[in-house]
């Protein structure tokens, strides 16, 4: 009898250890300006360096304010990320979800068209993204987080950090 407590407590003793393990997720806001004026409505993007972990994303408001969250979860897990930004438009979580009844490969072109009316509108309004911050082997951005300083991206219109 004795020894099945021993070996319960031991089993519960690697179990509590175990769950503690796991990495826990860090708030991450911030602030997002082109050429120093608060940029809206944009998706800001973050791809794990190496390979490893979870993308993590969230959109600007009016402000050029954002929070971050991965797996439709807040937060995001300790690590280094390449940064990256799009115009976001008017796009939700919902937009994200998967339709069954739309054949995928007319929403991929849908996405593809919305976004491109998407750039077009931000260029209008004086808020065009230059490539170099919308793809990760070009970005000049990375972020480690947590964050040793606020977090702050300042891009300019001409694609430099």
């Amino acid at each position: 009898m004795r020894i099945r407590r021993v070996i319960g407590l031991a089993t519960l003793g690697l179990m509590l250890s175990a769950a503690g393990c796991a990495p826990s997720r860090v708030k991450v806001e911030g602030e997002v300006t082109l050429d120093g004026k608060a940029l809206p409505k944009t998706m800001v993007q973050l791809t794990p360096m190496g390979g490893k972990g979870h993308d993590a994303y969230g959109t600007t408001d009016d402000n050029g304010h954002f929070v971050l969250m991965s797996d439709a979860k807040d937060g995001v897990l300790p690590g280094e990320y390449k940064v990256t930004f799009a115009p976001a438009g008017s796009q939700t979580i919902d937009d994200f979800k998967p339709d069954p009844n739309i054949d995928p490969a007319k929403r991929v072109k849908e996405f593809q068209d919305k976004a491109r009316k998407d750039a077009d509108s931000a260029k209008k309004r004086g808020e065009a993204i230059h490539a170099n911050y919308t793809k990760v082997d070009a970005t000049p951005f990375t972020l480690k987080v947590p964050p040793d300083v606020p977090v702050k991206f300042g891009l300019k219109s001409d694609g430099t950090k």
